[in-house]
């Protein structure tokens, strides 16, 4: 049997998003996460600059709305101005890779100890770092909707926008947050992870999209409850 031709960097990347059985089988033959990673790092940071400025007035706004304190916001601002800033950006990559991590693990013990599949954390954490490529495309749609609105209020790819965005201090409602969490660019992501894990565990997509499926709706359940105390994106 003739061997398969590897697939080089572009086509992966090309093909995460146009033929992403392929681009897993070929993850299933070599997994990778490193590139994705620094890709997907350098732009996240890349529009966390661009809208910096922003985000800070919406989250003064705010603060101010919620009736904080003067002295505490001058203290929020001066810190966000000094080299707190820049321990931030150091936080990215940490939180991210901890993030993938913890996604991958999750993966995998659902794939081996309650399916009774076979797979390693390596091609796990390979599948959820390619996948998240999507997640580019997403910051890069909502840094485009920011920039020319001036403002983050009201900026979605989610249901949420069938619904008033809540007023600056106010806390979103328990449908707000139920629908902000059907976000395009996340479906499209957790289709990939449906994907990704037929071919890495030889299961069927019927399998394996029930699997992610009941997985990101325990996520929904948890994160809505908690009033979104966990913002990972998914």
């Amino acid at each position: 049997m003739e061997a398969k031709k590897e697939m080089g960097f572009f086509e992966k990347l090309a093909g995460i998003f146009i033929s992403p059985r392929e681009t897993f089988e070929a993850l299933d033959r070599k997994p990778t996460w490193l590139i994705p990673f620094l890709i997907v790092v350098a732009v996240v940071l890349v529009m966390t600059m661009l809208t910096r400025d922003i985000s800070m007035q919406d989250m003064l706004a705010r603060f101010e709305a919620s009736d904080m304190p003067q002295e505490q916001i001058d203290r929020i601002v001066e810190q966000s101005q000094g080299p707190g800033r820049y321990f931030q950006m150091i936080g990215v990559p940490v939180f991210m890779i901890a993030v993938w991590c913890l996604f991958a693990g999750i993966l995998l013990f659902t794939g081996n100890t309650l399916l009774g599949g076979k797979s390693t954390f390596k091609k796990m954490l390979s599948m959820v770092s390619w996948s998240s490529l999507i997640g580019v495309v997403s910051a890069a749609v909502h840094t485009a909707l920011i920039v020319t609105k001036g403002t983050t209020q009201g900026v979605t790819t989610s249901l949420a926008l069938l619904l008033a965005d809540p007023e600056p201090g106010a806390k979103p409602s328990f449908l707000f947050r139920l629908l902000s969490k059907f976000d395009v660019f996340t479906i499209w992501e957790m289709v990939l992870w449906a994907i990704g894990t037929s071919v890495l565990y030889r299961f069927s997509m019927k399998k394996s999209a029930g699997m992610v499926a009941a997985l990101w709706v325990l996520w929904v359940i948890i994160s809505v409850s908690l009033g979104g105390l966990f913002q990972f994106g998914m």
